[in-house]
């Protein structure tokens, strides 16, 4: 009986000393996950979800205080690289214009990351990020600069292109002249698009401050324009509109994110009767 007591007591023992090691174990020899291990899948699903092509515009100041603006599209490839894409940029002081673009980005297990753009003529231009998630996809984020010179601010969204891009869109635009006057304008537009006919007409509402002390406004006026050229592997497409009967028309580098949403970019280059201008139109 004492040796079945000593017995018992020893293997009461192994079971206490053991208990920690079998409250660890799980079924069918799964482990509960390392947090360095998880944190770094996370972090690397996140760069997986960021695959595909995306549309991007963005605008603010520079150093002098002028306006930027530059809008385009580039294909991540789910590693981390922008491994190709295209670009247009305007401000008082110059237009570049269908600039080839590739970068790198990275992302952490919160969607935060940072976004590298060169461009064909070596201008890098870096972000800081933060991407939303959708059903396992990387849909939208937004943009803020990293570096002063270029201080802006923007968005960027999945790119899915229709094979048409013709309706009727509601849109904004605003810019300035070299001597910093400004021009805001809100209004419609209608693209048709056919085979035989690439015309644009609408309504605009025009706010001028050219002369500081007469500032112009325009409640409602017609004006007519083209579609230049035809949507590329980015979506983009030009457009020219002649806002008023008199003045010339403006140039738009246009990328299309859906066929709903457009994103505008003058590439003119800025003078007194065509100011930079840049903003977005939406179905």
């Amino acid at each position: 009986m004492r040796n079945t007591s000593k017995q018992a007591t020893c293997f009461l023992g192994l079971i206490i000393a053991s208990a920690p090691i079998f409250a660890q174990s799980l079924p069918y020899g799964l482990r509960q996950a390392d947090q360095s291990t998880k944190s770094a899948d996370s972090a690397e699903s996140r760069l997986k979800e960021f695959a595909g092509k995306y549309s991007f515009a963005a605008h603010g100041v520079d150093h002098n205080a002028h306006k930027v603006a530059l809008a385009g599209a580039f294909i991540a490839d789910g590693r981390g690289h922008i491994i190709n894409g295209e670009e247009d940029f305007n401000s008082v002081e110059k237009t570049a214009t269908r600039l080839s673009l590739q970068g790198s980005y990275t992302l952490d297990t919160n969607g935060a990351g940072t976004l590298t753009l060169m461009t064909s003529e070596g201008t890098v231009q870096k972000f800081s990020f933060f991407v939303t998630p959708t059903l396992g996809k990387s849909q939208g984020a937004s943009l803020i600069a990293d570096d002063s010179v270029f201080g802006i601010r923007g968005t960027l969204d999945k790119q899915l292109l229709v094979p048409f891009i013709d309706g009727n869109y509601n849109f904004n635009l605003d810019g300035e002249t070299p001597d910093a006057d400004v021009m805001t304008l809100a209004g419609t537009l209608t693209i048709a698009n056919s085979a035989t006919k690439n015309s644009i007409s609408g309504l605009t509402a025009v706010y001028a401050h050219f002369d500081k002390n007469d500032p112009t406004f325009i409640a409602s006026s017609p004006f007519y324009g083209a579609l230049e050229r035809r949507p590329d592997e980015f979506g983009r497409f030009v457009i020219s509109l002649a806002f008023t009967s008199d003045g010339p028309p403006v140039s738009f580098a246009v990328y299309a994110g859906d066929g709903f949403h457009l994103r505008l970019v003058s590439i003119d280059k800025a003078a007194e009767e065509t100011p930079s201008l840049s903003g977005f139109a939406v179905r």
